[in-house]
């Protein structure tokens, strides 16, 4: 990571934000307030296609994702 984005309150959240552009993910999953709640955060995450979502709510998602993309261990506990 470069560590040159700067856009978060806090700025150990740069790193968070930076790692989920670069590792081109699809979601952010955090409890991270900061993150969750920003509105510039969220728009700058939004134009990388990458959705700001809890933790409770990706658990809620993971099974029908995963069955999506064709991964054997959906529905399977974590």
């Amino acid at each position: 990571m470069t560590g040159d984005l700067v856009l978060c309150r806090d700025p150990d959240d740069n790193f968070i934000v930076e790692t989920a552009i670069k590792g081109l993910v699809q979601y952010l999953v955090t409890r991270d307030d900061d993150i969750k709640w920003d509105p510039e955060v969220i728009k700058f995450l939004e134009k990388s296609d990458i959705m700001v979502i809890t933790v409770a709510k990706f658990l809620a998602i993971l099974p029908r994702v995963s069955k999506l993309n064709g991964d054997s261990l959906a529905g399977r506990p974590l």
